[in-house]
């Protein structure tokens, strides 16, 4: 189905929404509420950061690089 609707890779966000809309070319779109639905899908953020040592690893740093904000007030709340 993605490929007869053209899907676009470049999306970073949004890209169930840009399905949905280019599905509905081809006939209703209805929403599955039911819990015993199943969502398939991949982790394409883990695939772009590697391995998963690699990808905690890289999260790690970027927390630690902001640990300040945690413990810091805003000027706005203050």
């Amino acid at each position: 189905m993605g490929k007869q609707i053209g899907w676009r890779t470049d999306v970073r966000r949004g890209e169930d929404g840009q399905m949905v809309l280019a599905m509905k070319r081809f006939g209703n779109v209805k929403m599955i509420k039911s819990g015993s639905s199943r969502i398939w899908t991949t982790a394409r953020t883990l695939d772009k950061d590697g391995q998963l040592h690699q990808m905690i690893w890289k999260r790690v740093r970027k927390e630690i690089s902001r640990l300040h904000f945690y413990f810091t007030t805003s000027k706005q709340n203050a």
